[in-house]
């Protein structure tokens, strides 16, 4: 819809408060193009918001810390770690049951795809239920 600018009297498409693009990007002084933001996830080391798309790895996009320098990935894993916690979650929940490492590693590769070696597993038992 064509109307005209309260300005300079201008049929213009472009009206913002009335105004053609050219006498608004005249009474502000710049252009009014909005920037477009990409939200990026916090640093897992140092919890800064400098972070930039750095690639992906394994079909999870890969970070870049501007503070710290550190690279990560956003999958849900804890820092240092390859395996998102719910993962680990059921391997303790599974060891707690009594399930052999080996029957552990199965389940984790029927459920998600990924295949943890049996001494992955090992650790996360003994690094997580130490206080059992």
């Amino acid at each position: 819809m064509t109307m005209k600018c309260v300005t300079c009297g201008r049929l213009t498409e472009f009206l913002e408060e009335g105004l053609c693009r050219a006498c608004w990007d005249a009474e502000c002084g710049e252009d009014k193009t909005v920037p477009v933001t990409i939200n990026t996830p916090l640093c897992k080391f140092c919890r800064s918001a400098k972070t930039i798309r750095y690639g992906h790895y394994l079909n999870y996009p890969r970070y870049f810390c501007k503070a710290c320098g550190s690279k990560f990935s956003d999958n849900g894993a804890m820092p240092y770690s390859q395996y998102a916690s719910y993962i680990i979650r059921y391997a303790l929940r599974a060891g707690t049951s009594g399930m052999s490492l080996n029957q552990i590693r199965q389940e984790i590769h029927g459920r998600y795809g990924l295949e943890p070696s049996s001494s992955t597993v090992h650790r996360w038992l003994h690094k997580y239920m130490k206080g059992v």
